[in-house]
């Protein structure tokens, strides 16, 4: 056994006391620097799965359970999307009620049945708080219910993108309860887009009405 300070370093080799505390530091330093790393990695993954695993067309709609407010103020309890079992639902998810792609949106579809027909409820998705989906829904005449998803879990659930102020996310879920349509990036000025909607609508409804 040889004596003096110092340890084994890689391959066995005897290292001094300094390059041993070289090494630490060295090693510290990279601790620090993965550490945060390791520690957002999880959060990366979830973000990554929610997309990956957003809803597809044939599925069955994930839950939504939200409070929501009308044009005549927040409604009473919460909003739940299975109780729209029998009707077609057109989703719109926008990241604020001020972006521009909303308000094109409540505009498009305020002109209520006569755009989709009887049987169809619109509903609004926004990342804004209760009472500022409230105040909007009041002065926009919003015709439907406009649901607060203010720490946005539903929509990352839903597998939506943010940051497109001009875009929104729209879903149709048919009288069964399965995903019939969706189009994550879309634009209510879109005369194009706005027809796959409609079209997809008419083929959600039931051919029978249950209402």
């Amino acid at each position: 056994m040889t004596g003096g300070p110092g340890g084994r370093g890689p391959a066995g080799q005897r290292v001094s006391g300094s390059a041993g505390r070289s090494i630490g530091r060295t090693a510290g330093r990279l601790a620090a620097i993965l550490l945060p790393l390791c520690l957002a990695a999880p959060l990366s993954a979830q973000i990554r799965g929610v997309l990956v695993d957003a809803p597809r067309v044939g599925q069955r709609a994930p839950a939504l359970i939200l409070p929501f407010a009308t044009a005549a103020g927040i409604g009473a309890g919460a909003y739940e999307l299975e109780q729209e079992l029998g009707r077609t639902v057109v989703l719109g998810f926008c990241v604020q009620v001020s972006d521009s792609g909303c308000s094109s949106l409540w505009k498009l579809w305020q002109r209520g049945d006569s755009l989709y027909g009887v049987g169809v409820s619109v509903v609004g998705v926004t990342g804004d708080p209760l009472g500022a989906a409230a105040e909007f829904a009041a002065r926009a005449g919003v015709p439907g219910r406009l649901l607060a998803d203010e720490r946005g879990v539903t929509g990352r659930r839903w597998g939506v993108p943010g940051g497109n102020a001009d875009r929104v996310a729209v879903f149709v879920v048919a009288w069964d309860g399965l995903l019939a349509y969706r189009d994550l990036q879309f634009r209510p000025n879109d005369l194009h887009a706005r027809q796959r909607l409609e079209a997809a609508v008419s083929s959600a409804r039931p051919t029978t009405p249950p209402w």
